[in-house]
């Protein structure tokens, strides 16, 4: 089995973001139990600007045993650029993402909610990447993250806003996930939801008008 690490190295790019250049490293074929973050996704929360058919991004989420099939892909409409939005069942650490597709370029934004392609790419990114081309290395490649910066992520935002064809449609195959689930997003209490029910509801239907007027 071959691991290598490339000479790859992050340095501050353009609206802060952190840039890598090609920081990947071959994956085992046996690692496949660690990309299982893909199960800790939010399916109802999860969508994509651009895609060509709607809710397909949610069929690129899948095993790691999966991840050569190309039946199931999202595809951008308009124009080359994808945003998807990625949000989880709690919180986690990302350690590396792995992409099969024709997009060139990844930037990822975590835990904001109101990323669209008017404000995106006036957004500072947490870090971007440069991915490799070759298809056949592609699904062995894992890029990296910076840890501080991805250990309490609840959402992720991943654009891609170029491809190595040049041209006006973007496809991605697969995402993969490879971190840590740390723990289920935090819920309000089930007494403090029980309790104010029964309030706003007495208060229709006896009349709060009346009382007030009556006082």
């Amino acid at each position: 089995q071959r691991k290598k690490m490339s000479h790859g190295h992050g340095h501050g790019h353009g609206h802060g973001c952190s840039h890598e250049h090609n920081h990947e490293e071959d994956i085992e074929e046996n690692q496949g139990e660690a990309w299982t973050l893909y199960t800790q996704i939010n399916t109802l929360g999860l969508k994509c600007l651009n895609e060509k058919v709607k809710d397909s991004i949610k069929k690129v989420f899948k095993p790691w045993d999966q991840r050569l099939d190309t039946s199931t892909f999202v595809e951008s409409d308009a124009d080359e650029q994808l945003l998807v939005y990625i949000p989880f069942t709690g919180s986690i650490k990302l350690k590396s993402i792995c992409i099969i597709g024709n997009v060139s370029r990844m930037k990822a934004y975590i835990n904001k909610d109101n990323l669209d392609f008017g404000n995106v790419e006036d957004t500072p990114c947490t870090q971007e990447w440069n991915l490799v081309q070759d298809t056949s290395v592609q699904s062995k490649m894992e890029y990296f993250t910076k840890a501080t910066k991805f250990s309490n992520v609840t959402q992720l935002s991943l654009f891609f806003d170029k491809n190595f064809d040049d041209s006006d449609v973007s496809t991605v195959t697969y995402i993969g996930l490879k971190g840590e689930y740390l723990k289920p997003l935090a819920k309000p209490p089930v007494n403090v939801v029980y309790e104010l029910t029964p309030q706003l509801k007495d208060h229709k239907v006896h009349g709060s008008t009346n009382q007030l007027s009556n006082q």
